[in-house]
């Protein structure tokens, strides 16, 4: 069963070009949740996004650099152990952009399957690199930021299964701003996510990246239940894995005189 966004914060500077996003915990958000951030700046040269390597942070890091397309994407990863720190500030080294992100909660998930290669574009549209997953049931995420924040709503041009999920802004109508969008697709079988296609106004640069995110993996072992002639009484409660929880079944047991049927 293909894991599932259960909740997202949003994080923008405000309107003020201080270049640093604090996310806020999503909601429900627990240990085993995967945990993916998303943030977009302004920026073109070498700066970049902090690598959020010290514990307990301890995020695996996917940044595209000295961009030439006038645009810093980063994204960062990790199960959630109960440890991390929130609000989260993660700051970006020239400490004078507009910046906008997202932090997921992930459940159901396997781990992060694949990334794919950043895309930039000079001016819209940009289609974005596939990425390759390895099992079936995949959640795929595109992210993609624009350098302004005067751009008109993202559309989705051309590929297919693609949803919108967020769009966000900052400062809104603001050509020196900054604007990005999230969104995801479900990726049945094995094998490439597929590109995207996004487009948008005015001219100016864009960036962005898709990954995706394994299912959790169903447990492994089966259990049998014995019951000796004469036993009457037993306490039973079976359940099957759906790939992100247990579910409660009905089932049916003979105890020497006959089926009985527990309750769902």
């Amino acid at each position: 069963m293909t894991a599932v966004i259960a909740s997202y914060t949003t994080a923008t500077t405000g309107g003020t070009a201080s270049g640093d996003l604090t996310f806020t915990k999503p909601t429900g958000l627990g240990s085993g949740d995967l945990i993916v951030l998303l943030g977009a700046s302004e920026r073109n040269d070498t700066n970049v996004w902090e690598a959020l390597t010290t514990e307990p942070d301890d995020y695996t890091q996917n940044a595209d650099s000295n961009n030439p397309a006038d645009i810093q994407c980063s994204v960062y990863y990790k199960e959630c152990d109960g440890s991390e720190n929130w609000p989260l500030t993660v700051e970006h080294s020239s400490g004078s952009d507009f910046a906008v992100g997202w932090a997921l909660r992930i459940t159901g998930h396997g781990g992060v399957d694949a990334v794919a290669a950043w895309s930039r574009a000079f001016n819209p549209p940009i289609t974005l690199a596939a990425a390759t997953t390895t099992v079936d049931d995949c959640l795929a995420i595109y992210f993609c930021g624009f350098d302004g924040g005067d751009a008109s709503t993202f559309t989705i041009e051309s590929g297919t299964g693609w949803s919108i999920e967020d769009d966000l802004q900052d400062p809104v109508s603001n050509a020196g701003g900054v604007t990005a969008q999230f969104g995801t697709k479900t990726v049945t079988s094995a094998g490439s996510t597929g590109t995207i296609e996004l487009d948008t106004s005015p001219n100016d640069g864009m960036q962005g990246i898709i990954l995706a995110i394994a299912p959790a993996a169903a447990p492994s072992a089966n259990g049998k239940i014995l019951m000796e002639n004469g036993a009457t009484d037993v306490a039973l409660t079976p359940q099957m894995w759906n790939g992100s929880s247990w579910v409660t079944l009905k089932a049916e047991i003979q105890d020497g005189a006959g089926w009985k049927t527990t309750d769902a």
